[in-house]
């Protein structure tokens, strides 16, 4: 792996060598078009500058006391050149008076006095102040000064002793260009040295700060690897855990399950009623009588609140075929039926029907009783969770329910409850089906 990142390193010094040299390049390539953009505009500035200070100092002066709303003669023209002789030198080429309707009334080449082009849209830019344009004298009204210079600098401005004329002045743009040119130059090898010196300047902090950064690389590389061999232990880990949780759940579900069904079958009255007659058969020639009629009368009351006497019960079932342990169903009818008995008063009518649905046999055992509150119904399936008032001479571990519910989910079904069209309880148990192994045989007798 050394061996791998020594080999990476001076890949990654280079890298970062090219791309700091595009850097700077990009960097200098915006500073040359920076700064000959802004020398440029400086001389430009400084050529119409000059244009506005002829035109205010010279020209105003000349043109005093002439009438220039129309072409002056061939007299007035000669003797206006001849004043305008100081004013025209290296840099001034052409002059050019236009009136609005875009006649030239006056200009050094006598051949454009009077003639008249299309001159509206230099009018509209100096309306606000002089305004200035690099011109290649292709336009028709520069025929005349097209062998005067390759390019012109043309200043428009409007002549102030007489604000509806236009002055027009050319001057020669090479030697302006030639003076951008040359300063650019040198801006340009001032820059390129600053950026040369600074690059050579930033190449050992980088290459160093590129070592440290490998090093760095390696380290966090071994320590990710680390990470990810203790990540995947402890994954595993985890997992045994869940595994083992998940074990002592189930083991402990069902200690749950058998203590609650044991202690369910202890108390059921027939369990009473085998220990109390047990007793009588076992040991009556040692008890007196008046315990065996005490024993005797608490196997009469047993009797009487267990069973569903003063109730009507009905049932209604079609013959089918159920994957289901046998004890299993008789305990969930068991439960639901003493759930009846225990909560509702006597004279209630009772239906137990049975039959096969789509999903399965569905078992419901149906009264017109006081029902169950809604927020009750899914309670009162819960280990020890009570619903409706409760019997005072019986009232129950709260496990018979909670029983049904779990010897159905037991077998892949469910357990609920609703209320009936009487405003009493139904009480329904779906046992889904399956193709049989054991099978229990339900008739209704």
């Amino acid at each position: 792996m050394r061996a791998n990142a020594e080999h990476r390193g001076p890949g990654l010094a280079l890298r970062f060598a090219g791309a700091s040299l595009v850097v700077f390049l990009a960097v200098g390539v915006a500073a040359h078009a920076v700064v000959r953009r802004q020398v440029q505009a400086d001389d430009q500035n400084n050529a119409q500058f000059h244009a506005v200070f002829v035109t205010d100092s010279l020209l105003v002066p000349i043109f005093h006391g002439i009438d220039l709303q129309k072409p002056v003669t061939g007299m007035v023209a000669v003797g206006i050149r001849a004043r305008l002789a100081p004013v025209f030198g290296a840099r001034i080429k052409r002059l050019k008076v236009w009136r609005p309707d875009g006649t030239i009334v006056f200009s050094d080449e006598p051949r454009l006095i009077g003639k008249r082009f299309d001159a509206a849209d230099d009018f509209a830019a100096t309306k606000d102040g002089p305004h200035s344009e690099i011109t290649d004298l292709t336009d028709p009204e520069n025929a005349f000064e097209r062998g005067l210079a390759p390019t012109m600098f043309s200043t428009y401005l409007r002549l102030p002793s007489a604000p509806q004329l236009m002055v027009e002045l050319y001057q020669d743009y090479g030697p302006t260009q030639a003076a951008i040119d040359h300063t650019v130059v040198q801006l340009d090898l001032a820059l390129v040295s600053a950026l040369l010196l600074l690059y050579l300047l930033v190449l050992p902090i980088a290459a160093r700060a590129s070592r440290r950064l490998r090093a760095s690389n390696d380290a966090l590389r071994v320590s990710n690897e680390e990470l990810r061999a203790g990540k995947g232990q402890l994954r595993e880990s985890l997992e045994r855990e869940h595994a083992a949780a998940e074990r002592l759940r189930s083991l402990d579900d069902m200690k749950n399950m058998i203590l609650t069904s044991v202690s369910h079958e202890l108390r059921t009255p027939l369990t009473s009623i085998i220990g109390f007659a047990s007793t009588l058969q076992r040991r009556h020639a040692e008890l007196n009588p008046a315990t065996q009629q005490e024993i005797a009368n608490r196997i009469q009351r047993v009797v009487a609140h267990a069973d569903i006497r003063d109730r009507t019960v009905v049932v209604s079932a079609d013959p089918v075929q159920v994957n289901i342990d046998p004890s299993k169903l008789e305990r969930i009818l068991e439960n639901l039926l003493s759930n009846e008995a225990r909560h509702t008063p006597p004279g209630t009518h009772i239906t137990v029907r049975a039959g096969l649905i789509d999903e399965g046999v569905l078992l419901q055992v149906e009264d017109n009783g006081p029902g169950i509150q809604p927020e009750a119904r899914d309670r009162i399936f819960q280990p020890f969770a009570h619903g409706r008032q409760q019997s005072p001479h019986a009232p129950g571990a709260g496990v018979g329910l909670a029983l049904v519910a779990g010897f159905a989910e037991l077998h892949g079904g469910r357990a609920w409850v609703e209320e009936s069209e009487s405003g009493g309880a139904r009480f329904k148990v779906l046992i889904p089906a399956e193709p049989p192994h054991e099978t229990y045989v339900w008739a209704a007798s």
